[in-house]
């Protein structure tokens, strides 16, 4: 623990807990008499403290980079028994050795004991960095902190083709039959999970591949997986994969029909739709579900009211406006925080207002723990860490200040925080700092138009929802009043397109004298995603959270879902209890 970085003397050799001077109080604010009082009790084993005279609180811990324990590399014979096994599954040795498969007795927690277990080496570079065993009765496990990778993941870096699919077996029934540019993800596909942090440390592999096919299992969470894998990977690259009738997975393909069967499965491989022409059939299967279960609902930030107004789902883009200084910027960093914190969504941040960054961040962080950044009250150094943790998870922010700042230039890097890191929101704050990339003899109107039809375009493709602030230009006074009229998303400069093409629409507003800001929804395009209508806030100028009008009470969810927009029905709080103080704007 360094206490000294903190200017706390320790007795050397000391353990447990032990008392000392507090430097936070002691120099400047006590009494001569008092000044070798020992009011800071430190627990050195924990590395925490806390002073009982100015209340100081912080911790010596420091949160490094996470560093992966790397496996032991085993290379036990296999027994007839398993090689029988895999032949059995139509995989022969050569295949187990060029795949290093070896087995060994390991302790499985599912059956609280040890157990004879098949090892899948998980390489890169050639060098084990996580392993899964599986034992007779399909339970499977990984190296506990060890780095999640892709399966085979140095047969497909730098190849021009690559072939996905959910399990190693499935892989290694592929490479049987003579494709070797194969790959598994490494944990399956379970419903409702999206969270592919193997793709975050592998996505570099895919950086030469021409054509990647998709072969997820059949099954509605195979599907879900295929659905995000071709997001993260890029549409017009991917193939989709389809089996006989009666399999899910290649290993049954190559068990009861063979590997001619398997090469033909993937040569009749079909691109999935990028533009053109749809038939029902290219989404019959969700065209089914509809029928049945109805449209499903986005997500929800846990305001009860706002929620029954209002849901975010991808593929959308929302527009944000306001008179100056109402506090639009503050409202969407509460509702991004609140999307990465009970969703897991990633958001993408091109915030030219919000400058500079670390400044952002700071804001961020304080909405997040609902404790001050900054002043005497500010949060404590366990909550500080957690904050950081939590922006390192879930938010990246554009550099505005030296790069290529076109909205082509803004939706590339958008592009590549979808591949990189799977990135669910961007948020565009604001607009009129986008430079301006408008033709000779364009007008204004034009421009707008087609920048708005390029984002909606790429939110469509890439299935993420946009936010986009705008400022009103059309602002009018209250005749006999201070305050101005409520704008509507028609005051925005430049053209109506801000509402035709939106498929939300906001407005934030709030009178001079009024503590209560009122967010209007005055666009939704589609019923599922809600209903117009007004909900007030207020809001705590130390946290920089807003508070529903008249909801008090916290309850938030234990663990979030892993994922955003494929198909499950989120969990979210209900409401949040703040502090309600005067507004800073």
């Amino acid at each position: 623990m360094d206490f000294a970085k903190f200017n706390i003397k320790i007795p050397s050799g000391a353990t447990g807990s032990v008392k000392t001077i507090c430097p936070a109080c002691t120099p400047h604010s006590r009494k001569p008499a008092n000044r070798n009082s020992k009011d800071l009790s430190v627990n050195v084993a924990e590395g925490i403290w806390k002073c009982h005279n100015c209340g100081w609180t912080g911790t010596a811990k420091v949160k490094n980079e996470k560093v992966y324990v790397r496996p032991t590399e085993i290379s036990l014979p296999l027994s007839g028994k398993t090689i029988a096994w895999f032949e059995g599954r139509g995989i022969k040795a050569h295949t187990l050795k060029y795949f290093g498969i070896t087995e060994k007795m390991e302790y499985m927690p599912q059956v609280s004991k040890e157990m004879n277990c098949i090892i899948f080496p998980y390489k890169q570079n050639s060098s084990w960095v996580n392993a899964k065993y599986r034992d007779g009765a399909k339970h499977f496990k990984m190296v506990k902190d060890a780095q999640l990778i892709i399966f085979n993941i140095d047969a497909i870096t730098g190849k021009n083709r690559a072939l996905i699919t959910e399990g190693e077996i499935d892989a290694m029934s592929v490479h049987e039959v003579g494709f070797n540019e194969v790959c598994s993800v490494p944990n399956g596909a379970s419903k409702g999970n999206a969270h592919l942090e193997y793709i975050d440390n592998c996505w570099h592999s895919f950086s030469d591949c021409e054509k990647i096919y998709i072969a997820t299992d059949s099954d509605e969470a195979g599907q879900m997986l295929k659905n995000e894998l071709v997001r993260r990977l890029g549409r017009d690259r991917c193939y989709q994969v389809s089996y006989p009738l009666g399999c899910k997975d290649f290993n049954e393909v190559l068990v009861k029909f063979g590997g001619d069967m398997v090469w033909k499965c993937i040569n009749d491989s079909e691109p999935f739709p990028v533009e053109g022409i749809l038939t029902l059939s290219d989404f019959e299967k969700e065209f089914d579900e509809v029928y049945q279960y109805g449209f499903k609902s986005g997500l929800k930030i846990g305001f009860n009211e706002f929620d029954q107004h209002v849901n975010f789902s991808g593929g959308q883009v929302s527009i944000w406006t306001g008179v100056p200084n109402s506090g639009k910027s503050a409202f969407i960093d509460q509702v991004i925080i609140r999307l990465a914190e009970y969703h897991r969504c990633k958001i993408g941040v091109c915030s030219f207002e919000n400058l500079p960054v670390i400044r952002h961040a700071a804001n961020l962080s304080q909405c997040y723990t609902g404790k001050p950044f900054y002043g005497a009250n500010k949060m404590d150094m366990p909550n500080f860490n957690d904050a950081k943790d939590f922006l390192k998870s879930y938010f990246f922010w554009f550099k505005v200040s030296d790069e290529d700042c076109t909205i082509e230039g803004i939706l590339e890097r958008m592009a590549m925080l979808v591949k990189t890191h799977g990135i669910n929101f961007g948020v565009i704050d604001p607009y009129n700092y986008v430079e301006s990339t408008r033709a000779a003899g364009q007008t204004e109107t034009e421009f707008i138009s087609e920048f708005l039809s390029k984002v909606c375009n790429f939110a469509k493709y890439h299935d993420i929802h946009i936010l986009i602030v705008a400022h009103p230009t059309k602002i009018k006074k209250i005749q006999g009043s201070q305050n101005y009229e409520i704008p509507t998303l028609y005051d925005i400069s430049g053209s109506a397109h801000w509402f035709n093409k939106a498929d939300l629409g906001f407005v934030v507003y709030r009178e001079n004298s009024s503590d209560i800001v009122s967010v209007y929804i005055q666009k939704v395009r589609f019923f599922s995603n809600g209903k117009k209508g007004k909900c007030d806030f207020t809001y705590d100028v130390h946290t920089g959270r807003y508070t529903p009008h008249g909801e008090v009470e916290i309850v938030k969810q234990s663990k979030p879902p892993d994922n955003p927009f494929r198909g499950i029905k989120s969990s979210y709080p209900t409401s949040i209890q703040d502090s309600k103080i005067d507004l800073p704007f």
